[in-house]
């Protein structure tokens, strides 16, 4: 039995380097809706009540998030292992259109 009698995880916040990009790709590759909620953040949701927001974390360059950051990540359920590959497929071949590394 848990600890705290918590009903629901109903956000999470994660640092992006360029909000609109990040806004761009999230509504263009998965179909979230977006609701920009200031000038550097926006939240996200898809298919149900959780959701995300980014916050642009970094004004002045290098805009990068360090590599060392990767605890910050999505995970996305998909029907089958055949639906993943083809996802990774899709993923792959949008890399340089969304500069994914």
């Amino acid at each position: 039995m848990p600890h705290l009698p918590i009903e629901m995880l109903s956000h999470g916040t994660v640092p992006v380097s360029d909000i609109e990009h990040t806004t761009k790709f999230l509504k263009e590759m998965f179909g979230m809706e977006v609701a920009r909620t200031s000038e550097n953040s926006a939240s996200f949701r898809l298919n149900g009540f959780f959701c995300f927001s980014c916050i642009e974390a970094l004004k002045h360059k290098p805009r990068r998030i360090k590599p060392s950051n990767i605890w910050f990540h999505y995970g996305f359920d998909l029907p089958s292992v055949e639906a993943v590959d083809e996802a990774y497929k899709t993923v792959k071949s949008l890399a340089a259109t969304y500069n994914i590394r």
